[in-house]
């Protein structure tokens, strides 16, 4: 194989030609390259914004070898953009970010083809994912599967779809299974609520993707509320607000108010006694029914989510009173209690956990066995549960029976 031509010296914009064929033999039919061959590096950040878009169109899916017919570089950047082509090709030349491939016709040397020289460095300091790199990682789970089976079935479906999709949609599915191992099926938490435990931002996933999640799940089933949650209180108190008055005392019952009425209330007169909370919905209705005039009754729903506790915060500023807690006598019930008794902690007022002492579930006539999950649960719970004894002697109790139960038992 014959040696390639060497490069000319660099002419005045610093650009040298290499001879693509014997340049003894040039002739109208002749090709050669042009190149910047020592030329400073480019930072697109310099670069105009319809530059930068052109540019982002013309390396995004490149490669060091790719040849891009110099009329595609017109039909890549479209007729709004046309203009940038030719001042960003100059550009992109003189910085050797490209090589030019010519042909010499009658009129002289016309651009044949252009080769970016390093496109994933551009592509990094655009700020574009390479090409393969969704695709790439998306085979790298196919070895992954989920222990929940709607998650599963969800995940097989995605094999049709853009490498892309596919992979943000399995970041959504990692997400469900790690809510659904937390235990946070047991709550009532909203869609920002999991948006911010899935993303880090309440508004992190959007609305495909939330219609997406819709057609596969019952996302209620999962502890995520479509609609706007209710707090459901039962209490003698008396809500006032700018824009009317709610007196609770004259509801037979419980009433349920969105976390928005929350926010807005002001004062609050004939305040309770005591709290009491019930994670159990059939507990709470229980206990609704026979509760004594001076306590408020306040359904806990599950593992308490931030409009939750953000309206307790409200009703516990307006009305500072001692709390007792009533959750399920297992690892995720000792877990829930600590989070919803965390405002009353916060404000140095009094909380005591209530029908979940190691007692009422050696009581109880229906347990069950401890999984490995319920295990771990407690082991990480240890620290926590120092500064509360009656919770701690309810977990040693669990470690050593192996066993776990229900609150509506406890509540006859």
């Amino acid at each position: 194989m014959s040696e390639p031509n060497p490069w000319s010296a660099a002419d005045e914009d610093g650009i040298s030609n290499q001879w693509l064929g014997d340049p003894l033999r040039a002739s109208l039919k002749g090709k050669r390259l042009r190149r910047a061959l020592d030329a400073p590096e480019l930072d697109p950040a310099v670069l105009p914004t319809n530059w930068r878009q052109v540019l982002t169109t013309w390396v995004r899916k490149a490669t060091a070898t790719t040849l891009i017919k110099w009329e595609s570089l017109y039909t890549r950047a479209g007729t709004t953009q046309a203009n940038a082509v030719e001042p960003l090709f100059r550009m992109l030349l003189k910085h050797g970010e490209l090589e030019l491939k010519e042909k010499r016709t009658p009129h002289g040397w016309h651009p044949e083809s252009v080769r970016f020289i390093d496109p994933q460095r551009l592509r990094r300091a655009l700020g574009i994912a390479e090409p393969d790199e969704a695709a790439n990682k998306l085979a790298g789970r196919r070895g992954v599967t989920y222990s929940h089976p709607a998650l599963e079935a969800a995940r097989e479906a995605l094999a049709p779809l853009p490498a892309r999709t596919a992979l943000a949609r399995l970041e959504l599915l990692d997400a469900l299974q790690a809510w659904h191992d937390a235990g946070r099926a047991r709550s009532h938490a909203t869609r920002r609520d999991f948006a911010l435990f899935s993303r880090g931002n309440t508004k992190g996933i959007s609305p495909a993707e939330w219609r997406w999640l819709e057609e596969q799940f019952d996302l209620s089933s999962l502890g995520i509320a479509v609609h706007a949650p209710l707090l459901l209180i039962a209490a003698s108190s008396r809500f006032e607000w700018s824009g009317g008055v709610l007196d609770l005392s004259s509801v037979p019952s419980f009433i349920g108010l969105p976390p928005s009425v929350m926010a807005s209330i002001e004062t609050m007169t004939n305040p309770p006694e005591r709290w009491l909370l019930l994670e159990n919905r059939t507990a709470f209705e229980k206990v609704v029914l026979t509760r004594a005039p001076d306590d408020a009754v306040v359904w806990l729903p599950g593992y308490p989510p931030s409009w939750w506790r953000e309206a307790m915060r409200r009703l516990l500023a307006l009305a500072p009173a001692p709390a007792l807690i009533a959750c399920d006598p297992d690892p995720d019930g000792i877990a829930i209690a600590l989070q919803a008794g965390a405002p009353w902690s916060d404000a140095m007022i009094e909380w005591h956990p209530w029908m979940m002492s190691a007692g009422d579930l050696a009581g109880l006539a229906h347990r069950t066995s401890l999984s490995q999950r319920d295990r771990e649960r407690l082991d990480a719970l240890a620290p926590p549960l120092a500064a509360h004894p009656e919770l701690a002697a309810l977990a040693t109790w669990m470690r050593e029976h192996d066993e776990k139960g229900e609150q509506e038992g406890l509540f006859g």
